[in-house]
């Protein structure tokens, strides 16, 4: 029963070693590397002629309201 206690408490101790290194190397790591963020954002619409007839909308006068009302210069059609 001694040695068995004095097994579990290596490994409790082992364990607890392991888990501040890991939480101390994460935090110098965090200190160190910075995510650069970026600066070539581009935003852009999504089109569905789907969804514009699930509206109610006639989907050719949209898409031509959604161009020249928002000006949008990048837009995305899905392919059903």
């Amino acid at each position: 029963m001694k040695k068995a206690f004095h097994i579990f408490k290596k490994i409790f101790i082992y364990t607890i070693i392991f888990v501040v290194s890991l939480y101390a190397l994460l935090w110098i790591w965090s200190l160190f590397v910075k995510e650069t963020p970026n600066k070539n954002i581009n935003f852009g619409v999504t089109f569905s002629e789907l969804y514009a007839k699930e509206l109610g909308l006639n989907w050719k006068e949209t898409y031509i309201a959604v161009l020249d009302d928002l000006n949008v210069e990048r837009i995305r059609i899905p392919v059903y």
